[in-house]
């Protein structure tokens, strides 16, 4: 029986992104076939992350939901990573 377990590295450059993002429902799950990881669609509306977006407005939502936000992320030398960090939002890891 194997486990999955992050890589425990030092990050070269840490990047908060806590703060405003665009959020967009997604109840047919058609982001990723329309392109969302690559454009921000109409109807997102802006929320503070941290941020839970299955309370209030979209408490009885049961489905997809994709925050959007843009940074510049600094210049690496090889063998250097990036960690990204934000809180109180869920993943799902797709292809797309």
């Amino acid at each position: 029986m194997a486990a999955l377990f992050p890589l425990l590295t030092n990050a070269t450059e840490r990047v908060d992104l806590n703060g405003e993002l665009a959020l967009r429902t997604d109840p047919k799950s058609e982001g990723g076939k329309q392109g969302w990881n690559k454009s921000v669609p109409d109807g997102t509306e802006m929320v503070r992350v941290p941020h839970t977006w299955n309370i209030g407005k979209y408490d009885d939502y049961e489905g997809v939901a994709w925050y959007f936000r843009t940074f510049d992320a600094p210049a690496l030398r090889s063998a250097r990573h990036l960690e990204l960090h934000f809180g109180a939002t869920f993943t799902n890891r797709a292809s797309g």
